[in-house]
């Protein structure tokens, strides 16, 4: 039964040792906004994205999907909101060594947790001082 947790643990031990940097994956949760109406939120998260050069993918009520290129990499996010808050999701990647290891244990390239890091302080600002 060890084989099934030796083959993830070889594939982190691999990637610690070329030298990259990995880390867990950063889902933050909910993130409380003084906005006044879900309008105003969600222009708030677009102007973040805009701000951050990521590209809407899906633009539904309550639910933006989005998605960014730096040089070889691609992320997707989710961003599910409400007049109060909004929560940031991984969905997918490319060349950022993304990692499940399990259900609650997830690694990818540190630029990763960066760029979500800047994108919750933009949209936050952002949302905060949006017009409605």
């Amino acid at each position: 039964m060890r084989i099934p947790l030796l083959v993830p643990s070889l594939g982190l031990v691999c990637l610690l040792a070329s030298g990259c940097r990995i880390e867990r994956v950063y889902n933050p949760g909910p993130t409380l906004v003084a906005c006044q109406s879900e309008e105003q939120m969600r222009k708030g998260i677009k102007e973040g994205l805009k701000k951050r050069e990521w590209s809407i993918a899906k633009d539904e009520s309550g639910r933006i999907e989005a998605t960014v290129f730096v040089r070889a990499n691609r992320a997707d996010i989710g961003i599910d909101y409400t007049k109060d808050q909004f929560t940031i999701s991984y969905l997918d990647s490319q060349n950022l060594q993304y990692m499940k290891l399990s259900e609650r244990l997830s690694l990818i390239h540190c630029n990763y947790n960066r760029w979500i890091r800047y994108l919750l302080r933009d949209i936050t600002v952002a949302a905060s001082h949006a017009e409605q």
